[in-house]
């Protein structure tokens, strides 16, 4: 199938700037493709890279986009290299969504989907909370727009003024709620058995990536952060989802085959 490829590259502010382990973070860069085949089928894709996660940059998806031409298909597309995997994953959905309009699915199969959206009396995805007590602020607007899932960042402040009020954001939860703390590879062991042992009795649905040793440190320290990675999971009750260690080639079947018993938290753009 030939395609024809376009894309436009984009910057846009948060509303808020956040505040993570790794910074304030106050924008998104990323490129959107989109591919039309001869018959007029077009399909969409993003790729939004996070550079300091250990994805390609916005710089180099680009370029990755532009070697394919204005015309290209679905094997040269196929063999863009593992290392532009966001590039890869927003061609992959532009081709998919191709597909999609060529072979439309069946009026049953749409109402089967739109019931699944519509059926939940909550919203099944997490409400952003920033770091620190400003998150107190937000839980109860967050909960009326349909939220009963928050996220909060953590990692951000000294770790036992962030513990001690870990409390009082679990106690402005609505009734049921989860909370995901997400930490941003923050941790030391030591800090992360700390929060550990005192998320074990609150409604923590998990704990986002408490150590990480990113790509530009030595192998010693990777398999250092993997084993602490490992062992926390294995010795508390509270799981831990891994979200920095999941970004490129093969670290899913990597983490699997090494018995992981943990969360993948998974960021395809």
């Amino acid at each position: 199938m030939k395609l024809r490829l376009q894309s436009r590259r984009y910057r846009a502010p948060f509303r808020a700037p956040v505040r993570t382990a790794h910074g304030v973070w106050a924008e998104r860069e990323g490129l959107i493709v989109r591919l039309e085949n001869e018959a007029g089928a077009v399909g969409w894709g993003e790729a939004a890279p996070i550079p300091w996660f250990g994805t390609e940059t916005v710089e180099e998806a680009e370029a990755g986009a532009r070697t394919l031409g204005e015309w290209t298909n679905e094997a040269t597309i196929a063999a863009v290299p593992a290392r532009l995997g966001c590039l890869k994953n927003a061609l992959a959905a532009a081709v998919s969504e191709v597909g999609r309009v060529c072979d439309p699915p069946s009026a049953r199969t749409l109402s089967v989907q739109k019931g699944r959206v519509i059926d939940p009396p909550y919203l099944g995805i997490a409400a952003l909370l920033p770091a620190g007590r400003p998150a107190l602020a937000l839980i109860e607007p967050r909960a009326e727009l349909g939220f009963r899932v928050f996220k909060w960042k953590v990692g951000v402040a000294d770790a036992a003024d962030e513990i001690a009020l870990l409390d009082d954001v679990c106690a402005a939860l609505p009734s049921g709620a989860k909370l995901r703390l997400d930490a941003n590879g923050a941790w030391d062991r030591r800090t992360a058995e700390r929060w550990l042992e005192r998320c074990a009795e609150r409604p923590v649905e998990f704990v986002e990536q408490p150590c990480f040793a990113d790509a530009g440190e030595s192998e010693s320290a990777r398999r250092k952060s993997d084993d602490c990675l490992m062992g926390l999971a294995e010795d508390f009750p509270t799981p831990i989802a891994l979200d920095e260690s999941v970004v490129g080639a093969g670290d899913i079947e990597r983490w699997i085959g090494a018995g992981w018993p943990g969360v993948f938290v998974i960021k395809p753009t």
